[in-house]
Parts: C-alpha cells; sequence; structure tokens
C-alpha cells in the first residue's frame, strides 16, 4: 500500500507545501481536509485518523491508506471519504501536488450526512461571469451591512473617471466632492501606455474612447458599471504624467485615495516563461484552468450499496501572484477598506473585517493586523519611499502624531530596536543613486528584515541612545515622501576592527564569508568561537564604487546586548554554552570623514562575548565605568527572574573607555 504524507497545513483552509516522493520511492503528496470531516459521524470524534487531520501538530504524521481504509470499515463516515477521494484523486489528476475535496451547497440533499458541509466552494470557470459576479456582490454587500471599513464622508481624490452609461470622461472635482468611487491597482507592465498629459487634459475631459484603453482598464470600468459605481480613479489617467508638480502633490494624497475608496480593484493576471519567471498579463478576469475547476466524484454512500452521492475534485489553486509584493500596490492593498483581488484562477476579497475567495482555500494574512497594532517591522520589506509613504503616515496618527518623528523609514520613539535590520540577500549592490541614509533599510536594494525578536525587551540590554536625528524631505509638507539627507548624532563607543574575507569565498555559487578582526586582543579572547554572524548590506566585495577592501579598517557599535544562554521563561530550553556569554548585536560601521567622526553604515553584526574570560590569570573583573548616556539601561522589568547587571558586563575592553559623539548618514 502506498504510503500518504499527511502534514502539519493539513487544516481547514490551508495550502500544503509541495511534496515529491522520498528516497524509497513512497507518494508523499498532500491531501487536504477539512475540519468538519471530523463532524461526519459520532466515530469521527474519536477516530486517531480524523482527529490528527487538524493543526493541532507540530510534525508531519505518515498514515497509510489502508489505515483510512479500515477505520472506514469500523464506521468512521470521515475516513471513508477520504479513502474514496483519495483514490479518485490519483485516478483524475495523477499529477497533483495537492488537492481539495469540495461540495456544492445546492447539493446538500443529496449528502448523506445531513447538512455537513465541506470547507472549499466550486469554482466558476470564468471569473468575469455572472456565477463569479454574485459571489463578489454577496461579499461586498455583507461587508457593507455589517463591518464598520468604509463611511461615505471621505474627501475625493482630484480628478476621477466618470463612467456613466456607455462613454467615459475625465472629472475634475476640485478635492471638494464627496463621491463614491473605485480605485484600480494594477501593474502598469502589463499593458501598452495610455496617460493623462499636459496636451491631452482636454480632449480627456471631454470623452475617452475605451477601445483605445489597455484590457485592464476597461475590465475594470466594466466591474465599477456592474457594481453601480459612477466613478473610478485609475492612476496613469487622473495624474497628469508628464507634470512633475502635479505627480508630487498627488502622490502625497495617494495613500488617502485608497483608505477612502469604496472598493480597490486589483488586477493581478500573470504569465510563466519558458524559463520559469513570471510577468504581468493584462486584464482583470482570468479563464479558470479545467483541473483547479474541478470534476464531480459519484462515491459510495456509507449507509446504503444502492445509493451515490456526489462531491467534486481539484487541484490546489496556487494563490501566488505578481502584485502586492513590492513598491506602490503594498500600501494600496493595505490601505484599502475592501480589496477585490483578481488573480488566476480564483478572486480574494479583503477587507478590514475578513476575507473570502471563490474557492474558499485562502487563509488571509496578518498584514491588517500588523497595520492595527501598529507592527512597524512586520510592514516594511523591500519597498521604498514614498511607496509606503501612506502607510506610514496612518501609523503615524496611531502613534499620537506629534509625540514621534518618521525618520527615513524609522521611527523616532523606537529608533535604537529600528536599527536592528538586515539585507536578505547580500548580493545587490549599493544603489548608484542616494535614495536613503545608510542606516535606513531603504538605502539598499532587495528584501530587510528585523532582528529584534532575537533581543527580548525585558531582558536586553540598550547600549547606546540616539542624541539627534535629522532629515530633509523632497516636499516639506510631506515627511513621509523622498528625502533629500538625512543624520545620527549618538555618543558612541566603538570597537576597532578589520574586515576579513577572501575574494574567492563571495562568488555567487558560494556563501559568502565575512568576519571581523578585533584591534583590541581582548575583544578577539573574548569572542564565543563560531558565533560570529556578519550580514553586510550589499555586495560589498564588488570592485565598484562602494567597494571595501578586505583588511578594511571598520568600527562595531554594539546595540543591544542579552544575557546567553537566556532564560528558559523567556525563550525556551535554552543551547548549552561553554562559558557565560553576552549575546550582542550592533552596526558595522566604515569611517568617510575620520576628522569630523562621521560614518556610513555597511552592515549589522551579531556575536558572542565571553563574560568570563578565558583564562583564570586574567579574569573579567568589573571596573567602575567611566559615566555616560548609554551606561547599562535594562528595558523593561523582569520582575522575579530579574538578571545581575553583572550578566550584561562585556568586559574592561569594552565598558572603560570614553564614548565619543559621532554622526552616521
Amino acid at each position: 500500500m502506498p504510503t500518504l504524507s499527511v502534514s502539519k497545513v493539513l487544516k481547514a483552509h490551508g495550502q500544503g507545501e509541495e511534496q515529491k516522493p522520498d528516497e524509497d520511492g513512497e507518494d508523499e503528496r498532500v491531501y487536504h481536509f477539512a475540519k468538519s470531516v471530523q463532524r461526519l459521524c459520532p466515530c469521527c470524534d474519536t477516530c486517531r485518523f480524523c482527529n490528527n487531520m487538524v493543526p493541532k501538530f507540530k510534525h508531519r504524521l505518515i498514515i497509510e491508506l489502508k489505515d483510512f481504509a479500515t477505520a472506514a470499515s469500523e464506521g468512521c463516515h470521515g475516513c471513508l471519504l477520504v479513502t474514496q477521494a483519495i483514490e479518485a484523486i490519483r485516478t483524475v489528476y495523477s499529477n497533483a501536488v495537492a488537492a481539495h475535496i469540495f461540495g456544492d451547497p445546492g447539493a446538500y440533499k443529496r449528502w448523506p450526512w445531513g447538512d455537513v458541509p465541506l470547507a472549499w466552494d466550486a469554482v466558476p470557470p470564468y471569473a468575469g461571469d455572472d456565477a463569479a459576479f454574485a459571489k463578489v456582490l454577496k461579499w461586498i454587500s455583507a461587508c457593507e451591512a455589517s463591518h464598520p471599513c468604509y463611511t461615505d464622508d471621505s474627501v475625493s481624490p482630484t480628478r476621477v473617471l466618470d463612467v456613466t452609461g456607455n462613454s467615459v470622461r475625465l472629472h475634475n472635482t476640485s478635492g471638494n466632492d464627496k463621491v463614491r468611487y473605485v480605485a484600480l491597482s494594477h501593474s502598469w507592465a502589463s499593458h501598452a501606455k495610455f496617460e493623462l498629459l499636459r496636451c491631452n487634459s482636454s480632449d480627456m475631459a471631454r470623452s475617452i474612447d475605451c477601445d483605445e484603453l489597455p484590457v485592464t482598464y476597461r475590465d475594470a470600468i466594466t466591474l465599477t458599471r456592474r457594481l453601480g459605481i459612477r466613478y473610478i480613479w485609475i492612476d496613469s489617467l487622473c495624474i497628469v504624467q508628464d507634470d512633475k508638480d502635479d505627480w508630487r502633490r498627488e502622490a502625497a494624497k495617494m495613500a488617502d485615495v485608497y483608505s477612502n475608496a469604496y472598493l480597490t480593484i486589483a488586477a493581478d493576471l500573470h504569465t510563466v516563461t519558458a524559463g520559469g519567471d513570471t510577468k504581468p498579463a493584462d486584464g482583470c478576469f482570468s479563464t479558470v484552468a479545467p483541473e483547479h475547476v474541478g470534476c464531480e466524484l459519484k462515491l459510495a454512500h456509507p449507509e446504503s450499496s444502492n445509493e451515490t452521492y456526489s462531491v467534486g475534485v481539484r487541484k490546489a489553486i496556487d494563490h501566488g501572484g505578481t502584485l502586492g509584493k513590492r513598491g506602490w500596490v503594498m500600501q494600496e492593498r493595505w490601505l484599502s477598506p475592501r480589496y477585490l483581488w483578481y488573480r488566476n484562477n480564483d478572486v480574494i476579497f479583503q477587507c478590514r473585517e475578513g476575507y473570502e475567495c471563490l474557492c474558499g482555500n485562502w487563509e488571509g494574512t496578518s498584514r491588517y493586523k500588523a497595520l492595527a497594532n501598529d507592527d512597524w517591522h512586520k510592514l516594511v520589506g523591500d519597498d521604498r519611499f514614498p511607496a509606503i509613504s501612506g502607510i506610514a503616515r496612518s501609523l503615524w496618527r496611531k502613534r499620537k502624531a506629534g509625540e514621534t518623528d518618521y525618520l527615513a523609514g524609522l521611527w523616532r520613539d523606537t529608533l535604537e530596536s529600528d536599527l536592528l535590520w538586515r539585507h536578505n540577500g547580500n548580493r545587490f549592490p549599493r544603489p548608484a543613486e542616494w535614495a536613503a541614509p545608510t542606516w535606513s533599510w531603504a538605502s539598499v536594494l532587495g528584501h530587510c528584515v528585523y532582528r529584534d525578536n532575537r533581543f527580548p525587551k525585558p531582558y536586553r540590554r540598550r547600549h547606546l541612545r540616539v542624541r539627534s536625528a535629522q532629515c530633509s524631505p523632497v516636499v516639506e509638507a510631506d515627511p513621509f515622501g523622498q528625502i533629500t539627507a538625512a543624520s545620527l548624532v549618538l555618543p558612541a563607543k566603538l570597537i576597532g576592527a578589520n574586515l576579513a574575507y577572501d575574494p574567492e569565498d563571495m562568488k555567487p555559487d558560494r556563501e559568502y564569508k565575512c568576519n571581523l578582526e578585533f584591534d583590541h586582543p581582548q575583544a578577539s579572547e573574548h569572542v564565543v568561537p563560531g558565533t560570529q554572524k556578519l550580514m553586510v548590506d550589499y555586495n560589498v566585495w564588488e570592485d565598484k564604487a562602494h567597494h571595501v577592501p578586505p583588511g578594511s579598517s571598520v568600527a562595531f557599535l554594539v546595540l543591544f546586548s542579552t544575557p546567553f544562554p537566556p532564560p528558559d521563561s523567556i525563550w525556551g530550553s535554552a543551547p548549552p554554552s561553554p562559558t557565560p556569554a553576552s549575546f550582542c548585536a550592533g552596526l558595522i560601521l566604515r569611517a568617510i570623514d575620520p576628522d569630523k567622526a562621521v560614518y556610513e553604515r555597511i552592515a549589522l553584526c551579531e556575536i558572542q562575548f565571553n563574560r568570563r574570560h578565558a583564562t583564570s590569570a586574567n579574569p573579567c573583573v568589573r571596573l567602575a565605568p567611566q559615566p555616560c548616556e548609554s551606561d547599562i539601561e535594562i528595558e523593561g522589568n523582569p520582575g522575579e527572574d530579574a538578571i545581575e547587571l553583572e550578566d550584561y558586563w562585556l568586559g574592561s575592553w569594552y565598558e572603560n573607555p570614553p564614548e565619543t559623539v559621532i554622526t552616521i548618514v
């Protein structure tokens, strides 16, 4: 009998990871089943196979198909369904990595177990047909009736398109009209340009020939009309593209455009090239692939040999898309009260209270929750200003506007921990054109992540406090947009070091190896072997403008430290450590004007320093530290598990020298 791998992702609305046959040739495809399977009969409540198909196990569970068959013969209707459906899946879709069993709500009277539904819905064959629109209308109506997501008293954009009847024309609201409108989110790369320019604005105010518009625009206009909405906002048709002043004014209002829209339509169709890359496709409505629409299966009725019942089976739908991963689109999604996402083979509806999709197998996202909870570190990634200026403005209001400042993607009230970002790639060059200070994640290309979760607040020591921070915006009235200059001034204890790496280890086919060789002998002696992790912000080894050659003098600026091993009550079971250590994180800086103590950031570094010297002849004895602004400051209240201040001590080689005031640009 083949073995089935039932993953921990087997849950009511989950999507499985791709599984391949293991070395023994066993079938490790993932099959999806609903929690409602457990409700099929009383036996299912005690059946160990049904009960294991819910997300309460941390590890993958291997179950043989014969075990389901055995449980089915003992009276478990859920296992009977599983047995019959898996056999059918293997027959109909032999290449299915993940599959769904779904039921037609209208067929419940033929369902052998009363009103127990399956978790997924049938998918209409075309996302623009009446069946798909009926679901969209149902989702929007339900939100409108019971959710406080949208209010009609919002300010309108400067310009919108009037789509009344069969005509389309540009309408100037002057920003004073309060009109209900739909907004479009799309990729400009998916169609030929049709733009509002200074030379054609008068003509567009009279009439726009729809035949000249890209398919994406025409589909969005059609949907707007079906919803009974008079106006739609499309960026390239409502912002004068060859007028920099107009573009900057309207870009500063972009967040409000999406925040105040009745609905945002997102066109996210894509195609896959021969090389496996995805690229945007034109249009909003997709034709669903037949294997995702599925087919009807006639299965044996559990209580009558003369009867059958119907279920559907289909290949799982991949909800991946190209839209919303970076740039402007990210804030368009998270600021919109309602977001209707047209993707390959499916349509997703998301509002601030919930989410729906045509197939019923989309789990939604925590991004709305992050926005609601002011969790900035989960919101930033690979986006730049002004792409996320709207989200920044929204969070600024939540953070009690006036009590904090937005500083090149960081916040004044959490500035020190906001510096704990790392580049998640290292192979990108530093941009030739300056966009942000080196201490900001917006200064690098590619995706960035935060490391602050490695320093739990109740037990971390902050080693510095920024004295002053300055940012100069391009548009003075928009501190959340592009900037021209920025700097941090702070008192610092810098640990001198040399950057050490072999250029041969930096080739693309190798995992790069880059370390610090400290100037102070005790600093090197205190490093716990194998704990140094240096994460460069860009490919410093490239012999270009921002090249940092091997052996270059750099400085390590400690931001935070925490005792290691950490308390079990905070991090769980801690790994063994040969000697007590301080786990530290900080910035690697390079001097660009030594006389004026001006530095740039080139990396983030994590490292462990022994709190006891390796030899008894030269112990790490605590001496009286020099007074300084950043002297031991433990954030939070550890309570009963309080750790002695000695546990944060790095050694006299670090603690005793006085601080110097530096500037990071």
